[in-house]
């Protein structure tokens, strides 16, 4: 089943002059589909996403803008990679739907959508050679992990030992020498 969703956040405005400023896309009957919006005016559609094959939607990393329009199946790529897609600035809602090209009276079944927040990373210098990284301690099973390139093809585990400061696990990595993306990811 393929999902389609958008990201956004309904206004005063009515729904067909809402509709008239949404993206359009370009992919397969019968999957789903949404949007990420906001409140406030938006002075055009944003530009089209064509997921019209199976490599545009193997996408590892995706960020649509607000009230664009975008794929998201089932969270993985066709060879197993999960797939992440950023929210926008002023989101603050998340609309989703059947992407059907004849008719809706027919649809039949259901899907389940489960959202859930990654914690965030703040990254500061702790000297010349090094820097602290901590995330809040909330989120105790997430491992940190680094990758020298971006868009990463691997993805590879900090194995220095975290202290807790505050409400914060703290992570003081060498940054001399090279340059270094990081993330959290729940096993």
């Amino acid at each position: 089943m393929s999902l389609f969703f958008l990201w956004g956040a309904v206004s005063a405005a009515t729904l067909d002059d809402y509709n008239t400023r949404l993206s359009r896309v370009i992919a397969s009957l019968e999957g789903h589909q949404g949007e990420r919006s906001r409140s406030g005016a938006q002075p055009s559609a944003p530009a089209n996403l064509d997921f019209g094959t199976q490599a545009a939607r193997d996408y590892t990393n995706l960020s649509p803008d607000l009230k664009q329009v975008f794929f998201i199946g089932d969270c993985v790529t066709s060879s197993g990679l999960a797939q992440t897609v950023v929210v926008p600035a002023g989101a603050t809602r998340l609309f989703l739907g059947p992407m059907d090209g004849f008719h809706w009276y027919d649809n039949v079944g259901a899907f389940t959508v489960i959202v859930t927040s990654v914690p965030r990373l703040d990254i500061r210098p702790a000297d010349l050679w090094h820097a602290g990284i901590s995330w809040p301690t909330n989120a105790p099973d997430y491992l940190l992990e680094y990758s020298t390139n971006m868009p990463a093809s691997e993805w590879i585990p900090i194995t220095n030992s975290s202290i807790v400061v505050g409400d914060k696990f703290l992570v003081t990595v060498d940054v001399a020498f090279r340059q270094q993306f990081f993330r959290l990811r729940r096993p």
